[in-house]
């Protein structure tokens, strides 16, 4: 029995090498580039990244999207089947020199003017709906959606995205409306944190989403929202 105790001893000893070293490889193995392809559906190469194994699907839609064309977005990357943007490069079997598939759709707004710069650009139609329209979303991930408060009154909103819809920490611009879509102009910064500078433009690039006109007065005074709460 003696003799035991130092054999468990080693016994355990090497057990946590092996674990050390299970740890080294697997670490040295997330933080390893692995160059990815993505083509058009025409097959012709779009760009190349070297990326991380554990870098997101999403990182990769982000590349894309600095080099798309003006007034398109990003709809899906595929490889195989239809790639969850959450999900991570290792996670999906990507592995060195594969080439993934990605798919545009045309933007349903352009937003210009917006003292915050981070709020222009092209907006696309997100599969989120909100209040019975249509959340839209830029390569900045500022979204653009309706929201109704407490009391009833609706509002356009332009705020950054995952943030609480009900928090107006993250809002920078709105306007009041009962609309379907986003009116072209009459946007403001009450209540708005983030809103800067000049109030943004909202221009239709598809007939599908042609804004709604501003509606009258109540645009830039808020009145209604005096008795609003969040």
């Amino acid at each position: 029995m003696k003799g035991a105790m130092p054999l468990r001893k080693e016994i355990t000893l090497m057990r946590e090498k092996v674990l050390d070293l299970a740890r080294r490889i697997k670490e040295t193995k997330d933080s390893e580039l692995v160059e990815v392809h993505v083509q058009l559906l025409s097959g012709t190469i779009l760009g190349s990244w070297a990326l991380p194994r554990q870098s997101k699907v999403s990182d990769v839609m982000d590349r894309v999207s600095d080099i798309a064309e003006e007034g398109k977005a990003v709809s899906k990357l595929v490889f195989g089947d239809i790639l969850d943007e959450d999900s991570t490069l290792e996670g999906c079997g990507i592995d060195e020199g594969d080439v993934l598939t990605v798919t545009f759709q045309p933007c349903a707004f352009r937003v210009t003017g917006a003292g915050a710069m981070e709020v222009n650009g092209y907006y696309a139609k997100s599969e989120r709906v909100q209040n019975g329209a249509p959340v839209f979303i830029n390569k900045n991930g500022i979204i653009l959606f309706k929201y109704i408060m407490r009391r009833g009154t609706p509002y356009w909103y332009f705020t950054k995205d995952g943030h609480p819809a009900d928090d107006s920490k993250g809002d920078y611009y709105r306007v009041q409306t009962d609309a379907a879509s986003p009116p072209t102009d009459g946007w403001n910064t009450k209540s708005c944190p983030l809103g800067t500078g000049t109030c943004p433009a909202v221009q239709p690039m598809d007939v599908e989403y042609k804004p709604s006109p501003p509606p009258n007065g109540a645009v830039a005074t808020d009145e209604a929202d005096n008795l609003d709460l969040f």
